[in-house]
């Protein structure tokens, strides 16, 4: 089976983040993972046996409008002839609470991550 941990180029919605799969434990949870460059922890799972990654990123957004944030992402990995990943590919959802003036925005969009393109 495939190992995903690694630094990735993440794509989504006209944006580019670093994302970093730093360790999968035994049981296929990330640990010391993170998006954008370590502004935001995420945690999540990735399942050997199928190949899906799921993740979760959460915060107060880094363009100083003070919104909180929690980003859902699912997605498999995409490989080469040789079995190496090309590229992490998925969905996502992002839930918004804008804070000045107050509201709430979602958005459902695809990504994808290309390794090691910091």
């Amino acid at each position: 089976m495939v190992g995903v941990t690694g630094g990735y180029s993440l794509y989504r919605n006209a944006s580019t983040e670093w994302l970093s799969i730093d360790a999968v434990d035994a049981d296929g949870n990330l640990r010391d993972s993170s998006l954008g460059g370590n502004q935001y922890p995420i945690t999540g799972t990735y399942d050997e046996a199928t190949s899906a990654l799921t993740f979760r990123a959460g915060g107060i957004d880094g363009r100083g409008e003070g919104n909180l944030f929690v980003s859902h992402y699912t997605g498999y990995p995409i490989l080469d002839g040789d079995g190496n990943i090309t590229v992490l590919a998925g969905t996502y959802t992002e839930f918004v609470i804008k804070l000045n003036p107050f509201g709430y925005v979602s958005e459902l969009g695809g990504w994808y991550a290309i390794p090691g393109m910091e």
